[in-house]
């Protein structure tokens, strides 16, 4: 792999690891919230320790919104953009199975991607 496709690759890594990020806290608040809703005596537990649960509430909102600001902020060092900023024809040195025959109707996968 060249320089470039190992830039490319790093940026993708930071890439997946705020996606993955943003993706836990957003799930483990909406897992609160239909715990609560679902199971009557959980949600009597979160009433009576309401101060904690809200704290963390919010602290899993603030934190998304955060992670989000990152992949999206176009000052950010490590934006959406910068990723693709390396160009398709340079993301194929470091995929190479992205042009292959997938199984489904025969379609690449650049092509479902797209």
């Amino acid at each position: 792999m060249n320089d470039e496709g190992a830039r490319f690759a790093a940026e993708l890594d930071v890439f997946r690891k705020a996606t993955d990020e943003a993706s836990q806290y957003l799930y483990a608040y909406l897992t609160i919230h239909r715990m609560a809703r679902r199971r009557r005596r959980v949600e009597v537990q979160f009433r009576r320790n309401s101060l904690f649960w809200l704290t963390l509430a919010s602290s899993l909102q603030i934190s998304l919104l955060i992670t989000l600001g990152r992949v999206f902020d176009q000052k950010s060092k490590h934006n959406l953009d910068r990723p693709n900023s390396f160009g398709a024809a340079k993301s194929a040195a470091v995929l190479p199975g992205r042009h292959c025959r997938s199984e489904a109707g025969g379609r690449s996968r650049a092509t479902m991607a797209g």
